[in-house]
């Protein structure tokens, strides 16, 4: 089943690296870096995150609702329940994260990286997906109802919901050259 949408207590803000219910909602924060920190619980919403970074930070049942993510990086992160309800995470680096039961019902997620991430029971409904990269992304049980999944691309290793046709949703197959291989050949060329 997929991730609901719950309002959850309000937070006082705490400030700290390794801090539970910490509370920013609605504040500019452009550019912040939470790398390698533990904000659980954490409250996000409405915040302005443009090219914040994430990475392997655990953010286990956050809110970002609302909030502008674009350019955001998320590599890594534990994001197991988070809700992204609505908001901006164009260009958003979601590689390898783990985002079980995660909420992004009505984001825009326009050439998002979800590459090597469990996104599995994830709500997707009314998400704009377009440009998206899936590849080998784990999405057993996640839910596309409305989805825009124009021009996303995944390759042989993407586990889809089960009957689930993203080519009948816009997505296309396509071979896919890890980062490595493709800089392999350039230098081979170069010589």
């Amino acid at each position: 089943m997929a991730y609901k949408r719950v309002n959850r207590p309000q937070r006082k803000e705490l400030l700290g690296e390794n801090v539970q219910g910490l509370s920013v909602s609605g504040k500019i924060l452009s550019g912040a870096s939470y790398d390698r920190e533990k904000h659980r619980n954490a409250d996000f919403s409405y915040a302005d995150l443009r090219n914040a970074t994430f990475r392997m930070t655990d953010l286990m049942e956050t809110t970002f609702e609302e909030a502008n993510l674009q350019d955001s990086n998320f590599r890594g992160a534990r994001l197991k329940g988070c809700d992204f309800y609505k908001a901006d995470c164009r260009r958003g680096n979601f590689q390898k994260t783990l985002t079980r039961l995660a909420c992004f019902e009505g984001a825009i997620l326009r050439e998002a990286l979800f590459e090597g991430a469990n996104l599995t029971e994830a709500n997707f409904n009314g998400a704009d997906l377009q440009d998206a990269k899936f590849f080998g992304a784990i999405l057993t049980g996640a839910t596309f109802s409305g989805a825009d999944l124009r021009y996303a691309v995944y390759n042989e290793k993407t586990v889809w919901p089960e009957g689930f046709v993203p080519l009948d949703h816009g997505a296309m197959p396509i071979e896919y050259l890890p980062d490595e291989v493709e800089e392999k050949e350039e230098e081979e060329e170069e010589e």
